[in-house]
């Protein structure tokens, strides 16, 4: 292993030769050897950054960049229609840590099919979108996604931000294809959803595999997203086509509509936590519906979802709080403090559809609010519920 260092506008190599460059951070890529690391120093990286295959063999030690002593900014583009970090198709082995990345106007991370990108890790960093947020009635900004990707497949996040996406979603996959694991991500001011997940027959009119992978996320932070006019969706919104998949959601704290400094019209727009079911055609012989076959299996120990508690939502924002549907397994663990509270103008807080093919649970709520429609009958309380039911208790 060996150490690069690079600065803004320069990258010095690890036998001592500086060198002027427009983009250190694209040269160095290509230029370091597997397990290399790329120490940035101080200061504002100039997008988009848009880096290539390597020559180095799949599956060798990541080329990580890492800020030496933080203030390390990948800013937007000035050229329109652009992203601030792009990994074109087949890009592998690679580490971002510590580094804060603005988003552009389309994506602040994007990849590309047809074989997208494997093995990335991002750790303590942060996509952050333009403007003060939703606490502003008049906030605006031209970013599109804080991620946007096609065909990803084993990434990593630790101790990540997301914030500030105005248009779109946090993150959005079009065919996952392979594990993914997000490990104390923190999600909040959104457009959209946290995370949008679809594993389409077709996009833009081309072919797309089935989805696969294990897609795993442990104790996140989701606050006041799918803010756009009349709701962006559920907080998790899974569109099936992944039917040998496990999606986990583990302690993951979901607030929506609990903020008093949640400006209008954005507090209008309060949705529900999480949907899970088989995306339809976007129109009559589209071709772009779900593969058949659902998403294989949800977990969904000790949650922690709130909605409506400030902000009960209006209109057709107003969703169900946990909405499943088209999944061949569906288990609830309550542990020690598992609680959902609907206190919107949804009540509902947990459909378990009919074509859920098996649903159980384990221990009780802490707290709950809400109605539990099972298969099309409704229950007022989780209580009158587990009474009617005892033969799914696990």
């Amino acid at each position: 292993m060996s150490d690069w260092i690079l600065t803004p506008t320069s990258y010095t190599t690890p036998a001592g030769m500086k060198v002027a460059h427009k983009k250190p951070i694209d040269e160095a890529w290509k230029k370091a050897k597997a397990g290399d690391r790329c120490l940035l120093d101080p200061g504002t990286y100039q997008g988009s950054m848009d880096i290539a295959v390597s020559g180095r063999p799949y599956g060798s030690a990541p080329v990580e960049f890492a800020a030496i002593n933080g203030g390390v900014i990948f800013s937007p583009n000035p050229v329109g229609g652009s992203d601030t970090f792009g990994m074109k198709s087949g890009v592998s082995d690679l580490v971002l840590s510590n580094i804060t990345l603005q988003l552009d106007d389309r994506a602040g991370v994007k990849t590309v099919a047809d074989k997208g990108a494997r093995k990335v890790m991002l750790r303590n960093c942060q996509i952050v979108g333009a403007g003060p947020g939703p606490s502003d009635p008049l906030w605006k900004a031209s970013g599109k996604w804080g991620e946007h990707h096609f065909m990803r497949g084993n990434w990593t996040h630790i101790d990540c931000v997301i914030e500030k996406v105005f248009d779109e979603h946090a993150e959005y996959d079009n065919t996952i294809a392979g594990y993914n694991i997000w490990l104390r991500t923190k999600v909040r001011h959104c457009g959209r959803t946290r995370i949008q997940q679809a594993n389409r027959k077709t996009n833009y009119g081309v072919p797309f595999p089935v989805g696969y992978g294990n897609q795993t996320f442990i104790d996140e932070d989701v606050e006041d997203v799918c803010l756009e006019q009349n709701g962006g969706g559920s907080a998790y919104t899974f569109h099936g086509g992944c039917p040998t998949s496990t999606i986990t959601l583990q302690g993951c704290k979901v607030r929506l509509g609990c903020a008093p400094t949640l400006a209008a019209p954005f507090n209008r727009s309060i949705t529900g936590a999480v949907m899970v079911h088989s995306g339809k055609a976007s129109q009559v012989g589209a071709g772009d519906e779900a593969h058949e076959g659902g998403t294989g299996r949800l977990v969904l120990p000790e949650p922690d979802i709130e909605v409506g508690t400030v902000w009960p939502g209006v209109g057709s924002a107003i969703r169900v709080n946990v909405d499943v549907s088209d999944c061949g397994e569906f288990l609830l663990q309550w542990g020690q403090g598992g609680r959902i509270l609907s206190n919107g103008a949804n009540k509902i807080a947990l459909e378990i559809g009919p074509s859920v093919k098996r649903f159980a649970y384990t221990g009780q709520p802490a707290e709950w609010n809400g109605i539990v429609k099972y298969k099309g009958t409704p229950f007022n309380s989780w209580d009158l519920f587990a009474a009617a039911h005892p033969e799914l208790r696990g």
